[in-house]
């Protein structure tokens, strides 16, 4: 993980250190998420920040056409009463929340989804039905594990968040960092996504890689 400060001459102070005695102090040896954060695995560079002006011009262009977003497409699913995410399934670059309630035992699994949600409900579905594919996802593997133990279960679905993916140009995917600070906020004692998932890579930008295209 690295941390871009804006770069200043008039900065007299040394930002670097000043920022792993905070490191320290916020996330000390006993913190349970020491693993992640620590000056072994988070470094502290001016090389790659970008212009200060660019950033509050991106920032400004992102509220001023927040109006002009894209609505979702009406649901269409044959049953309405049984939408999974009641009536917004077509809703497109979100993080979705499933719920599993099985007797006593909540568990909480957090995905996130660019194009239409109904597309990865439907992978998990299969993931659900299929033995073959029980291993898909860590969802499937408790889902299938209520099975193989015969235990009753249900799902409920919810949007957690919503977020802008990947843009070609920039260096981050909202979306991506948006489901990483759920996941990394999120109660451990029922959350079923593993934490090595906040080191992941985002997989959004590959359709504008240049290898990735057809020849």
């Amino acid at each position: 993980m690295w941390v871009n400060p804006p770069y200043s001459m008039n900065v007299k102070t040394n930002v670097g250190k000043v920022f792993f005695n905070l490191l320290n102090l916020h996330f000390p040896p006993h913190h349970r998420m020491r693993k992640l954060f620590n000056k072994n695995t988070v470094k502290v560079s001016y090389c790659s920040m970008e212009n200060m002006m660019n950033i509050v011009q991106r920032h400004n262009a992102t509220i001023l056409n927040s109006s002009n977003k894209k609505e979702s497409q009406p649901c269409n699913c044959r049953d309405k009463q049984a939408c999974p995410l009641d009536g917004k399934c077509r809703s497109e670059s979100i993080v979705y929340k499933a719920t599993v309630e099985s007797g006593n035992t909540t568990k909480h699994y957090y995905g996130l989804a660019e194009g239409e949600f109904k597309y990865r409900y439907n992978n998990h579905t299969k993931s659900f039905r299929n033995a073959q594919y029980s291993n898909e996802t860590v969802l499937s593997t408790h889902i299938w594990s209520l099975k193989t133990s015969e235990k009753p279960y249900v799902i409920k679905w919810v949007i957690a968040a919503c977020a802008s993916s990947y843009k070609c140009g920039t260096r981050r995917c909202n979306l991506c960092i948006t489901e990483k600070y759920i996941i990394a906020t999120a109660d451990p004692a029922t959350l079923l996504n593993k934490r090595t998932e906040l080191l992941s890579k985002c997989r959004h930008n590959n359709k504008f890689i240049m290898r990735n295209f057809p020849t």
